[in-house]
């Protein structure tokens, strides 16, 4: 018989043998026909209640919970499609490829606390801007702070953010939830103290939840963490210059502060300031990284610009801004106040995306490395942002102004463009000790090792998610995804404010 969720009332004998039973009583007729002994009924009370060991009810609860975690899983998303091809030869464009959930096929031998920050930091790494360097502090300021620390919780979460992307278990889930509440209550208590707040442990913090935030509850409340960072880094004055590990917090945190500030459609006045503290503090070898916070900027505030004209929808403001925003973008690699009377920032010469590119000037240098990153991607945002201008103005996109329709279709090819030739240079500007070690370069050791004729060198690939020319967002901009010999650029929407 199935088991329809209530108590048998059979006496013993038959529930045993799994037969109809009579119920009768003393004895049923089944027990009496087969000549043997009937043992009688269940007391009524074990019918009406059904007593709950501590064991029996942690098993129930669990599996009522797995249920409704099942039910709230996501839905896998379907395969893209539509390839947007802009430009034939070594670059290739195409769509993302979603991945099976994982899980371990062992348990741990060491404990968690000992595997999740060298989680945190290999997964932390994968999208960013591949230079060691300049991530290297993070795990210095770690070292000198407690488990009851935000930015332990903060890192312990981002951990099992990263597990739970891949497994999608439940245990995860619920201990990444656990490590963000605490991070969250160590964060509140060290705000309260004025030593704790200029520390780079607090900084840190809270640019990591604000990524959390960002990747899992998927609001706009990283804003807020970054309008925090900002006041913090006003608070802390020029002594946060002091220390290279200062100064590598300030460029993580530089790319953040000037996107929001871009996106409100408002220019971040105060990096003048900074940028001079930076400059006065660093040692000869960050000068060009120096130069590229002074370029990026500039690239932010045109944006800053073309951002306020969107949010207004002034048709007639941006025809009459168009030509002098035209010529910004043009001037933009020229500019280079507040420094513009020192000699070591001047000689710093910033090419143009038409210009053809040679490479940085030292590649061993990671300071032109990442100086040569950070241009390309504030520059390939700007051109972004020239690009929505043309594409959101009604006036323009008919041809009525100044401007005819087919220089309007002219200027839209040469920012899409710059868009891949940017992205393009950006890929080639890194050298390959850069990138993680693939599969072909390990067949390149081994042949080289037995004296073998060499496989094919990888191509270098830049994948474009998106079509340039219709796809666009008034409130998006474009970043920069690192893999594998490929560099990924993606739009992000920023939503209404």
């Amino acid at each position: 018989m199935p088991n329809i969720g209530r108590p048998s009332r059979d006496c013993h004998t038959c529930r045993q043998r799994r037969i109809k039973c009579d119920l009768k009583r003393p004895a049923c007729s089944q027990c009496l026909r087969k000549h043997v002994p009937c043992f009688g009924y269940r007391e009524d009370i074990g019918i009406h209640f059904r007593v709950e060991t501590a064991s029996s009810f942690q098993f129930r609860d669990q599996r009522k919970r797995e249920t409704l975690f099942k039910g709230l899983q996501p839905k896998k998303p379907e395969k893209a499609s539509n390839l947007h091809t802009y430009l034939s030869g070594d670059m290739t464009i195409h769509f993302t490829r979603f991945s099976k959930p994982l899980s371990l096929r062992k348990p741990l031998v060491e404990p968690w606390d000992v595997h999740f920050f060298p989680l945190f930091m290999r997964n932390f790494k994968a999208t960013r801007i591949p230079l060691t360097h300049i991530h290297d502090f993070i795990p210095r300021v770690f070292a000198n702070v407690g488990p009851s620390s935000a930015l332990y919780n903060a890192c312990n979460a981002l951990a099992w953010m990263f597990v739970t992307g891949k497994s999608l278990s439940l245990k995860a889930t619920v201990n990444k939830e656990k490590a963000f509440g605490s991070a969250v209550m160590a964060l509140r208590s060290d705000l309260k103290s004025l030593r704790q707040c200029k520390s780079d442990s607090t900084l840190l913090t809270i640019w990591l939840l604000g990524l959390y935030e960002n990747c899992v509850i998927a609001t706009t409340a990283w804003k807020l963490h970054n309008k925090i960072n900002m006041d913090l880094i006003n608070w802390r004055g020029p002594d946060q210059f002091s220390t290279p590990d200062g100064r590598d917090l300030f460029l993580i945190l530089f790319n953040n502060v000037e996107t929001q500030a871009y996106m409100a459609g408002r220019e971040w006045k105060e990096i003048y300031t900074w940028i001079l503290h930076f400059y006065k503090s660093c040692d000869p070898s960050e000068y060009p990284i120096v130069r590229a916070c002074v370029f990026s900027h500039h690239c932010s505030r045109i944006c800053g610009r073309i951002q306020a004209l969107l949010d207004a929808t002034d048709s007639s403001g941006i025809l009459h801004s168009l030509p002098s925003i035209l010529g910004e973008v043009d001037g933009v690699e020229k500019e280079t106040y507040p420094l513009s009377h020192e000699k070591a920032i001047t000689d710093h010469i910033v090419e143009p995306p038409s210009i053809p590119y040679t490479g940085p000037v030292n590649m061993n240098n990671t300071s032109y490395v990442f100086a040569e990153v950070m241009q390309s991607t504030f520059r390939m945002k700007l051109s972004y942002h020239v690009l929505k201008l043309l594409h959101y103005s009604p006036h323009l996109s008919i041809g009525v102004g100044f401007l005819p329709q087919q220089k309007i279709k002219h200027l839209k090819d040469r920012f899409i463009k710059e868009i891949i030739t940017i992205a393009n240079r950006c890929l080639n500007s890194l050298p390959p000790m850069y990138f993680k070690i693939s599969p072909i370069q390990v067949e390149h050791a081994i042949a080289a090792h037995q004296g073998k004729s060499k496989p094919a060198e990888p191509s270098k690939v830049v994948n474009v998610f998106g079509d340039l020319e219709k796809d666009l967002n008034r409130k998006s901009t474009l970043i920069f995804k690192y893999k594998e010999y490929e560099i990924d650029v993606v739009r992000f929407d920023f939503g209404a404010e």
